[in-house]
């Protein structure tokens, strides 16, 4: 895969990759898409009921790819993420909170929910996030735990940190494509051009500021 390459505005593109991040509330989601944007790191996020997206464009081996990132937003707490936003995600990433043991706990509700959403044809990542506070907080879920839970659901594993390791995400998420890319090499999307002018584009350097949906 080509280092995130930008592809240029108004470009054909052989695609459009969905990305979705499910988890509690409160394990860093948010933060995690912001810094992948580019954007700066927020202490503090608000919650709300509405679910979001970033865009991006990226060439993948000389191919032009769009890439969504979505976020639940808030939604989670309820138990209430609509399918609608779901429908149609080739990769899911589940993100827990090392410090927080029920948000791993959690993540048997969200992947059971996903397979029958989804099916098994999908490419899973399972992100052990909030690492920067290893030196702080005391550890409630070992790396050894998550590698073993991942390695049941099939899914690639990755420690994270929106605050200290912003480009470790960026390479995971990278990675995730990639597998996605390798196990569909078929994939396209026919007839979509893709340009700034009226889209839903997260504006990068506003902090913490998504397009509502």
């Amino acid at each position: 895969m080509d280092k995130n390459n930008e592809a240029k505005n108004g470009e054909n593109t052989k695609g459009v990759i969905k990305i979705i991040l499910l988890g509690e509330s409160g394990v860093g989601k948010t933060a995690l898409i912001n810094v992948y944007n580019g954007d700066p790191f927020c202490e503090y996020i608000p919650s709300n009921q509405q679910s979001l997206f970033i865009f991006k464009r990226i060439n993948i081996n000389n191919n032009n790819y769009g890439i969504q990132v979505w976020d639940t937003a808030g939604q989670e707490k309820y138990r209430s993420v609509n399918k609608i936003f779901i429908k149609d995600s080739q990769i899911v990433i589940f993100v827990y909170d090392i410090t927080d043991r029920r948000s791993f706990l959690e993540l048997n509700f969200w992947t059971e929910y996903i397979e029958e959403l989804l099916g098994k044809n999908i490419t899973v990542g399972i992100a052990a996030n909030k690492i920067d506070l290893f030196d702080t907080v005391q550890e409630c879920v070992s790396k050894e735990e998550g590698q073993k839970y991942a390695e049941e659901q099939n899914a690639i594993f990755r420690q994270t940190s929106a605050k200290k390791d912003r480009e470790g995400f960026e390479n995971f998420v990278n990675t995730l494509i990639n597998q996605f890319l390798t196990n569909n090499p078929d994939f396209k999307t026919d007839g979509i051009s893709l340009s700034t002018k009226n889209s839903n584009i997260k504006k990068k350097g506003e902090c913490c500021y998504f397009k509502k949906i």
